[in-house]
């Protein structure tokens, strides 16, 4: 089962996945942060989670 999550649900997934990635994930977050600069669209503050049964 997939369930697309936005809001406080989102801000967890982000929080966890920071924690987990560190220092990567601080160089997507630049890559990302430059290409908006540069006047590509956004892609929103969703996460999908996955539950495996």
């Amino acid at each position: 089962m997939a369930e697309v999550v936005d809001g406080d649900a989102y801000r967890e997934v982000r929080t966890a996945i920071r924690r987990k990635y560190g220092i990567q994930y601080v160089g997507v977050w630049l890559a990302s942060a430059a290409g908006r600069l540069r006047g590509r669209n956004p892609t929103g503050d969703r996460a999908v989670i996955v539950t495996l049964d």
